[in-house]
């Protein structure tokens, strides 16, 4: 298994935190899902032999669905170049 953690830059409402980790841990590829809504982050699971970067692309469309606007970024050096990703303003 692979430990994901992201940075939810931007995330003010715990209601759409709650609603984030319910859909991301509904997700077919991912497991122990959990927002931690102090300090805005969002971490999660998958298996080691997953397309790493589609399941990431889900879970930024789940994540921008409920709270559009955030800035997204890894907190592990290995995803740094996926880093620069925003969701948009909403």
């Amino acid at each position: 298994m692979k430990d994901i953690e992201l940075y939810l830059g931007g995330l003010d409402c715990a209601n759409c935190a709650r609603k984030i980790e319910d859909k991301v841990s509904s997700m077919e590829d991912t497991f122990d899902t959990n927002v931690n809504f102090i300090k805005k982050t969002l971490k999660f699971k998958i298996e080691d032999n997953t397309d790493q970067e589609n399941i990431i692309k889900k879970i930024i469309g789940v994540i921008d669905s409920i709270e559009p606007g955030l800035d997204i970024k890894f907190i592990d050096d290995e995803n740094a170049d996926l880093n620069n990703h925003s969701t948009g303003s909403c």
